[in-house]
């Protein structure tokens, strides 16, 4: 600033008022204030979240990964070591036979089609060049690849997208391990287990929020199949027949599926309706 005989003038800052620094000062305590509740309320909605979903310890186990195709291998690695969620849906024992079992097992699509004629679930199973397409009418589709077969055991590979009212669309990939075994008393007891991994780039920071909701979707889902399969596999052992029909009526089925479901139904009226226990994979 210039005076009137063009020297600079020393400018001095005008003292702040006592009111204006207390204002300031309270401004600041608000501020801080509102930080700290901000990065409270962080830790309690972290703190809500499910385990699997920081817990990155593997939860398979890693002998496991041996028995898996060379191809799959690395996949499967991946989303079990460091699931987004990871959820075990147990079965009550249910009347049925593990040879009924493992037939729906063995080919999906007959199975997919037999449930659908009778009423019992809407997934849609279409086999391809590799693996399986899998609809379930509600938004889920996918591509389901079988990675390992024994005895009481399956394992399956699974790449997919899932669009669900009030969240965005999901993709990801997942695990799904059904173990099977007859009780003491001649039922069988099943377990879907399963660990999924959504895309970072689909599901990221703020999506953590939505752990809560995705993790009662998939249990849900979860749970649905194996309440599907058991009523199925009841259903086939007790009336196979029945089923038979319904298939034959609806139209769903082609030539060679029927011939094998024949077959089925067939050989479980040679057998006892009461056998004995067997162990898995008799």
């Amino acid at each position: 600033m210039l005076t009137q005989e063009g020297r600079t003038a020393n400018i001095v800052p005008a003292k702040e008022s006592p009111v204006r620094s207390r204002r300031r000062t309270e401004s600041a305590k608000r501020t801080n204030r509102r930080r700290l509740l901000q990065a409270l309320f962080v830790l309690l909605l972290l703190a809500r979240l499910p385990v699997p979903a920081w817990c990155r310890e593997p939860s398979f186990d890693p002998a496991d990964y041996e028995k898996v195709p060379s191809e799959y291998r690395e996949a499967v690695r991946t989303v079990t070591r460091f699931p987004t969620i990871h959820k075990v849906s147990p079965v009550s024992p249910f009347a049925s036979s593990i040879h009924a079992y493992e037939f729906l097992l063995a080919d999906l699509q007959l199975a997919s089609k037999v449930a659908r004629a009778a009423g019992i679930s809407q997934y849609i199973v279409e086999k391809k060049s590799e693996g399986l397409a899998v609809t379930d009418g509600e938004g889920m589709e996918g591509t389901l690849y079988q990675v390992y077969a024994a005895p009481g055991r399956r394992l399956y590979y699974a790449e997919g997208t899932y669009n669900a009212r009030m969240l965005p669309e999901l993709s990801g990939k997942g695990v799904m391990e059904i173990t099977f075994h007859l009780t003491d008393d001649g039922k069988v007891e099943n377990r879907v287990e399963v660990w999924l991994k959504l895309d970072s780039k689909v599901f990221g920071l703020l999506g953590k929020m939505l752990f809560p909701i995705v993790g009662k979707l998939v249990k849900g889902k979860t749970g649905t199949l194996g309440a599907a399969a058991k009523k199925l596999s009841e259903l086939l052992h007790s009336e196979p027949g029945a089923l038979y029909d319904k298939l034959r009526k609806s139209g769903l089925a082609g030539e060679e599926e029927m011939a094998k479901l024949s077959l089925y139904v067939k050989g479980e009226r040679d057998v006892s309706p009461s056998p004995a226990p067997r162990p898995p994979g008799d």
